[in-house]
């Protein structure tokens, strides 16, 4: 479905961040400006001014917010040079526990776009390209983007194309679009992939609760610090890094290394190696009132959802997949399989969907079927959790988090000699016991027993118990697994 729009003044700026280099980024065939040397462009009217890559050439572009995608060259922008190097800096801390994460984690949409194709970006690529993502690993990562003065935002006027097809809406969105970049926004941006490899599934929970708070820190300030190396002390720790903007040495793959290098990017960056970080869209009433567009009703950000949730899930079952085969779990697939089929064909099916909207959306097209605006999603089991834990101590050890209505299965194993002279035998499963924490943080204790279903929103604990524990020695190290 769409809408005509003819509001009075109306200016849109939607900062979409576009993780691509200069030097790499493609020209469209049509781009107005000419290309020389590693994509830089040297203005006809001002040669000097030749600071930023061919994505200048972007400027008054007309740009469709249904597809994400550029249109021909709409509205004439005069060159505005850069009024100062001054950048705002943001840092982002992400866990990454999937390939899914990782694209999203560096790949951002603003709040507010209306699009959806620009997630796709090639320095973003390039990076998620370089890395693998295990899942007997835990992953952190560190983002910092630097955005400083813009490109354009002088006054533009209507082009001959847009004046053209300006008495045609359905030509002129074809032709333009809805919206024009008015803009380039230019920085730089770091970015580090922390990857940690525990040697045992006990040592891993301390390593994923350190993670956790290194990203409750939200700056890389001394908690971060402290976090990180905590979780260093229990584990390998492998960092892959990627900078634009700045040609100067990587960091020493160090923690206190990375926290300085982030720090002092900015300072890094200079107006001639730059990069676009961003284009700033604005509507076409900014210029003539009297234009008209078309804009997006919901049932087309609906479908948007839609499709990133499934892709979300099948990532999400890929990932339990590659769990349940590290740790053994024999026939816990044969469900995930079934909803993997049933989910498969979808993104294909809403993507089709979305792009013949966005290519014609007065067509019809955009009158979505129910199929595609209510797509279930059956719930997924909680990643699978192991943890050892030694006979020789009664302390508490946290196996898993369960959230609102979620179920996972306890089983508990091994066996200890609880006596050091006469050698006595025990089972690990006879001598331990459950803690759970509800909502309210009562903890409540009791037997194990046998395999039992646990029903979330709780937190699932395992003690040994015995009266004694100096003497006891681990034959089969006593194992917790929830699943």
């Amino acid at each position: 479905m769409c809408t005509y729009s003819r509001p009075a003044l109306v200016a849109v700026s939607l900062a979409l961040l576009l993780p691509m280099s200069g030097a790499h980024a493609q020209a469209s065939p049509d781009d107005s400006l000419p290309v020389v040397g590693s994509g830089i462009i040297v203005h006809p009217e001002h040669p000097e001014d030749a600071i930023v890559s061919n994505f200048q050439a972007m400027l008054g572009r007309g740009f469709s917010t249904f597809t994400s995608t550029a249109r021909g060259d709409c509205v004439n922008l005069s060159f505005v040079t850069p009024a100062s190097e001054g950048y705002d800096t943001r840092a982002e801390i992400s866990l990454i526990q999937s390939a899914d994460d990782l694209k999203r984690a560096t790949a951002i949409q603003v709040s507010g776009s209306t699009g959806f194709g620009m997630v796709s970006a090639e320095a973003s690529a390039s990076f998620n390209a370089s890395t693998h993502i295990s899942a007997s690993s835990d992953y952190l990562l560190v983002r910092v983007t630097a955005i400083g003065p813009s490109v354009g935002g002088g006054a533009g006027e209507i082009g001959k194309l847009a004046l053209s097809t300006k008495g045609n809406p359905h030509e002129f969105y074809t032709a333009c679009g809805n919206r024009y970049v008015s803009e380039i926004q230019l920085g730089g941006e770091f970015m580090a992939l922390l990857e940690f490899t525990s040697s045992n599934e006990t040592d891993r929970k301390e390593v994923q609760a350190s993670l956790k708070v290194a990203t409750a820190a939200s700056t890389l300030n001394a908690s971060f610090k402290t976090a990180v190396e905590q979780a260093q002390s229990k584990s390998t720790m492998h960092m892959t890094v990627s900078r634009r903007g700045t040609t100067d040495p990587f960091p020493d793959y160090t923690i206190d290394k990375l926290i300085a290098y982030s720090l002092g990017f900015p300072g890094k960056l200079s107006i001639k190696t730059v990069v676009p970080v961003g284009l700033v869209l604005s509507d076409y009433q900014s210029i003539d009132p009297a234009m008209s567009t078309i804009e997006e009703e919901s049932e087309v950000g609906k479908v948007r959802q839609n499709l990133e949730a499934v892709n979300r899930e099948l990532a999400e079952i890929e990932y339990l997949n590659g769990a349940y085969r590290g740790l053994s779990i024999v026939g816990r697939s044969d469900n995930l399989r079934q909803i993997r089929a049933a989910l498969a064909p979808k993104p294909a099916a809403l993507q089709q969907a979305l792009a013949a909207c966005g290519k014609a959306p007065w067509s019809g097209a955009c009158n979505f079927s129910p199929a595609l605006l209510d797509v279930p999603l059956p719930p997924l089991p909680p990643r699978p959790a192991r943890v050892t834990y030694t006979s020789r101590d009664g302390n508490e050890h946290v196996v898993g988090m369960l959230e609102q209505d979620q179920e996972a299965t306890l089983v508990i194993s091994g066996r200890f000699v609880y006596n050091g002279d006469d050698g006595g035998m025990a089972d690990a499963a006879s001598n331990s016991r459950v803690v759970l924490r509800g909502a309210d943080g009562i903890a409540r204790e009791q037997p194990y027993g046998a395999p039992k279903t646990i029903k979330g929103p709780v937190s699932v604990s395992v003690k040994l118990v015995d009266s004694q524990y100096d003497d006891n020695r681990d034959v089969e190290m006593p194992t917790a697994l929830l699943y």
